[in-house]
Parts: C-alpha cells; structure tokens; sequence
C-alpha cells in the first residue's frame, strides 16, 4: 500500500479506533492542524484472521510512513451475553496494533474512550428525551430503541467536534480517529507550551 504523504511529517501520529472497520487519522500534531483520515474494513471469516489482517496493514502502513507514534482506543468489555469472538476481537485489535507498532519501533499507548470523549469535549452519553428529537425518532419502534438512539447521538455529536476542526468523516469510525487525534494533539501542544520541549510528551497507557 502507498504511503499517505511519505516524508511528509516529523513527529508521525497515527490514531486507530479499532473495530471490523478500522478508522484511523494520521499527521504531525504540532504541524497539522487536520489529519488525513479514513477506515479500512478488516476481512476475514473469524478474529484470528481479522486480527491478522490488521496486523499486517499496520506493519505496513507504518512502515510506508515513517510512524513514530500510535494512539489506539481500548476497549470497554461489556458484561452481559456478548460473544466470546467479538470479545476476542476488540482485545486482539488493540494487541495486534501494538504488536505491530512494536516491529516497527513505534511508540504505542492506548486511551479509554471516556477518557479522550471528556477532555475533548464530546459526550459519552446520550440524553434521555432523545427519542423526542426529529433526527431519531425513526428508532422509536424499536425494541432497543432508546439505547440506539442515544449511541447515534453521541456518534452525530463526534462527527459534529471533528467537523468543526476541519475534518470530514464519512462515519463514526473515521470521526472517532479523528477525535482521538485532536485529543492527543492538544495534549501534546499543552504540554509542549509547558516544558519547551518534545521528549518524553508521549504518555499513556502502553499497548
């Protein structure tokens, strides 16, 4: 695969929102105010073969682009009667990423999603009355209608923060990187305008 602007960047960020449909978001963030953003859907018939395949479009968009850091959403675990593959699947996403940000000798840190939606100032959750709203009320019949609801509204009110930065995502996924991006960045940025300098600006969870 090509390479998104190789040779473009110094500091070389990408953020993954992890799922069938990988979002991702990529730049500088002390030189690009926007990234340059999109998902790619994994394929593969069970987790063992997505988690592959995502391993190996990391190593390789990682490599075609010099990436020097990596920023992965990590997974909220449900309880409740959630499949073992899907629970499978949203550990493995995050491992194979940083597996793969490993081999390429990337930094690799991980953020809750609550975490980067409060700092970045975008809701975790939807209000109750959001069935009353003209945009959802299409989901009024449904049995599960007011928990779709309010997950649609936070993923509307996502698309809405990144568009207001300047980006354009195609879906929630796209917005999600987006959003993880810009978190990250303004966090960098703040801490640069603090110390004076880059080292050691990278802090997190590692993955």
């Amino acid at each position: 695969m090509a390479s998104f602007e190789k040779g473009a960047f110094q500091m070389k960020m990408i953020a993954l929102d992890l799922s069938a449909i990988v979002g991702y978001a990529f730049g500088d963030p002390f030189k690009n105010d926007v990234p340059f953003s999109g998902t790619i859907k994994l394929s593969g018939d069970n987790p063992t073969d997505r988690c592959y395949n995502l391993f190996s479009w990391c190593i390789d968009i990682f490599k075609s682009n010099e990436v020097t850091d990596v920023v992965v959403e990590l997974p909220f675990i449900p309880k409740g009667p959630t499949s073992f593959g899907a629970n499978v699947s949203l550990i493995g996403y995050v491992l194979a990423a940083g597996m793969a940000a490993k081999a390429c000798r990337a930094n690799s840190t991980g953020v809750h999603q609550q975490t980067w939606r409060s700092q970045f100032g975008v809701p975790s959750q939807g209000p109750k009355n959001v069935l009353t709203h003209p945009d959802y009320q299409h989901l009024a019949d449904r049995k599960d209608g007011l928990k779709a609801a309010k997950r649609l509204w936070v993923k509307d009110r996502t698309k809405d923060a990144v568009r207001l930065r300047g980006s354009n995502p195609k879906d929630d996924n796209e917005a999600d990187a987006c959003a993880i991006f810009y978190w990250k960045m303004d966090r960098l940025r703040k801490q640069l305008e603090t110390i004076g300098t880059r080292k050691d600006l990278f802090d997190g969870i590692e993955v």
